[in-house]
Parts: structure tokens; C-alpha cells; sequence
């Protein structure tokens, strides 16, 4: 699925002067780190323009958001971005792989982005390009080594960079350990998927690396904070997942081992051990500690709730998206806006029709409603932010 017409994209490039990048985030929740992360952006690339393509009320973890995309796309836009556009559910809640080859996918059918802009925590460029060539390189003879090292225990990430690292060793051993090191480090992973998207689909976006600063405190660790602060816990209005609990039991208890097996990551064995222990079922994080194998981690097994919970199933992935959506924008950025609507293979909405509503965001605004008392706004209703 590719959504870029190379002819029209050439046509509107001698067009115009203007340099555009673009970052694909969660900003669950934006701290500094982000808005270092921005500012690097712009100045690395020398940008007229950012977009941010940001997931929507459900992210990459299998989990709600800390707080409304709307919420989060107004920070962004103060942050620095220019243009904020909502990753669509079924690639922000997918892994690695998926949200990556997603969000890559979709800001190339924009057909004006210049560069791709990333986090990592190696400031090599020319590392992690040689890093994804091996990756292509070995591909099919990592992939027993892989299924070796699955079956004693690692998770997915580490079979992988263990496979590689076992084939560099024997062939090109003074990269093993370096390119090891690389692969163990979570924004890496990340920055070598955006890689290998962009190179899968012969993307003429230009990648840019900006090293990852580890003096400023991570998503993790804010929302760890945030979670233990008992003494605002009343009165901040975020959301976690146990705020979710009764809705997922109730899709479980309404789904066979079959009709869960559908749903996207949810293997038949994972399917089974769901029903088997459904009974013992008390919260969303209880369960995913239930649930947890030396062979499934944590993040995929609340993942696969996740996707349950949202109703994504496995062929969606396949589906066309048939348009953009329009979460907030700078006003200084009309001109961007304009040329989008003539250059972007996809339309680009700011307001959606009925038949367009995002049952996620609606789901997720019920949950806030019930929990903090706040007015209730259905998803083709919520205004854009404009600053």
C-alpha cells in the first residue's frame, strides 16, 4: 500500500522554495526533552515548516494516552510544531515495525516532506544506515536465529539483535559489539524502523538523527511520577489503563478464543490463555501481569488488549486510510495548509462527517467524562486547535 504519485509529487516540488520536515510522536506526555527535540529538528534541517504526525487517544505501549490528543496537539503546536496530524489508531497502537512503516508511509503521500526527523540515542547517522543495510543483508539467515533465541526466552528485540550480532561475528566481526550496543537502545530501535520504511518504500525523504539527550527525564519517567503523585491523582485529569478495566472485560467476556484470535498480535495461544483466565480478571495491568511468558513481554501482551479493547483486527493493516485528520495548526502556517490540499495524496479534514467519528477518541472521551465529570464532546465535534 503506497499512497505517493511520483509524478504529481515531482510537479508540485518545482513549485514552491519552501523546506518542509516532519517527526512522528506520541508527546504521551511532551516535556523537554520534546521541545529540545523540536528545536534540533528545525535547526538541523533549516525547516520553513514542521509537521508532526502524533497518535491519537491510544499509543505505540497498548495503552491510553496520559492525556487527550487534543490536549497534546496544543502543546506540540506551543512546543514549535507547525501543523499537528492524527497517526491513525490502527498503526499508533501497533509495533515498532507497523507504526513505523504507518507513519512513514503516510507523510510520504504528503508529497512535500523533505526530511524525516528522529530521536536516538546514537548521534551516528552513517551507523544506523549501516546498521539497517545488515539488517537487509542478513535478513534471511537471521531468521532461525531468531526463532532459536525466542524459544529461550528473549523477547523479539533482543532474538533480533542477538541474530544479527551472532551472523556479525562471524562475518564481520570488528561491527558485533557496536552495532549490539546500538540495537539494545529503545530509540534506536525505533530510528532503524523509520530506516528500513523509508528505504522499503523508496521514500526521497532525507533522514535526520537527533541524538537523544539523556539529561532530560523520559515519558516513562514523568508519567511514573505523575502516577504515584497521590496527592494530585484527584485533581490532574489524565487517564491510565485500569481506567479502562470494566470496558475490556467486557469485550473478553463477549469474545470466544476464536473471534479474539483476530484481532491484530493476538495469537491462538494468547487467545486461549485469555479465556482460560479470564475469571481471575481484577484491572487491565492486573491481567497483563497474569498473562505475561518469558516469550510474551509485558508491552505486547497490553498491546493485544489493547487492540481488542479498540476492536483493531489484523486485516485492517491492509486497509487503505482515506484521509488525514487536522488535530491543530499555527496560523503562521496557512500557506503550508494550502499547498497541502494541492500536493497530498490524501485529503486532509479538520472536521470529521458522521461516518467518519473515531470510536477510540469517543471511547476514551467517555472515560474522562465518567471519571472527572467533564463534558462530554464526540470525536467529529472537537475543534481544532489553532494558535
Amino acid at each position: 500500500m503506497c499512497y505517493t504519485d511520483p509524478v504529481r509529487k515531482h510537479a508540485h516540488k518545482t513549485l514552491r522554495n519552501m523546506k518542509i520536515a516532519a517527526f512522528i510522536c506520541e508527546l504521551n506526555p511532551l516535556h523537554e526533552g520534546h521541545c529540545h527535540f523540536i528545536s534540533e529538528a528545525r535547526r538541523k534541517t533549516g525547516a520553513d515548516y514542521l509537521i508532526a504526525l502524533m497518535s491519537g487517544d491510544f499509543v505505540q505501549r497498548g495503552e491510553p494516552a496520559v492525556l487527550p490528543m487534543h490536549e497534546r496537539a496544543e502543546k506540540a503546536l506551543h512546543a514549535g510544531a507547525d501543523l499537528v496530524l492524527q497517526l491513525p489508531d490502527v498503526y499508533a497502537c501497533a509495533s515498532a515495525q507497523y507504526f513505523a512503516e504507518g507513519g512513514v508511509r503516510l507523510l510520504d503521500s504528503l508529497n512535500c516532506v523533505d526530511a524525516l526527523c528522529f530521536g536516538a540515542e546514537c548521534a551516528d547517522g552513517e551507523l544506523l544506515l549501516k546498521t539497517v543495510d545488515l539488517l537487509n543483508s542478513f535478513h534471511k539467515d537471521m531468521q532461525p536465529l531468531i526463532r532459536k533465541h525466542l524459544t529461550e526466552g528473549m523477547t523479539y528485540a533482543s532474538a533480533r539483535s542477538k541474530a544479527l550480532e551472532d551472523l556479525l561475528r562471524e562475518h564481520e566481526p570488528a561491527l558485533a559489539d557496536q552495532v549490539s550496543d546500538l540495537m539494545r537502545a529503545p530509540n534506536n530501535q525505533l530510528a532503524l524502523a523509520y530506516l528500513q520504511a523509508m528505504h522499503s518504500i523508496h521514500s526521497s525523504m532525507t533522514p535526520c538523527t537527533v541524538p537523544r539527550d539523556p539529561g532530560f527525564k523520559s515519558s516513562s519517567q514523568i508519567r511514573r511520577e505523575l502516577f504515584n503523585d497521590t496527592s494530585s491523582a484527584s485533581e490532574d485529569p489524565y487517564l491510565i489503563a485500569d481506567d479502562f478495566s470494566l470496558l475490556l472485560k467486557d469485550r473478553l467476556l463477549r469474545s470466544d478464543a476464536d473471534a479474539l484470535s483476530d484481532y491484530l498480535d493476538v495469537t491462538p495461544d494468547l487467545a486461549h490463555r485469555i479465556k482460560n483466565k479470564q475469571n481471575e480478571f481484577l484491572s487491565w495491568s492486573q491481567f497483563t501481569d497474569l498473562l505475561h511468558t518469558k516469550e510474551m513481554t509485558r508491552a505486547r501482551i497490553s498491546r493485544c488488549l489493547c487492540h481488542i479493547l479498540l476492536g483493531i483486527r489484523k486485516d485492517d493493516l491492509s486497509r487503505d486510510i482515506r484521509y488525514l485528520r487536522i488535530l491543530g495548526f499555527n496560523r503562521k502556517a496557512a500557506p503550508l495548509l494550502s499547498y497541502l490540499k494541492e500536493c497530498s495524496a490524501l485529503p486532509l479534514i479538520t472536521k470529521q462527517d458522521a461516518d467518519q467519528r473515531d470510536d477510540a477518541a469517543d471511547l476514551y472521551q467517555s472515560v474522562l467524562t465518567d471519571k472527572y465529570g467533564i463534558a462530554f464532546i464526540e470525536s467529529h465535534e472537537q475543534p481544532v486547535q489553532v494558535i
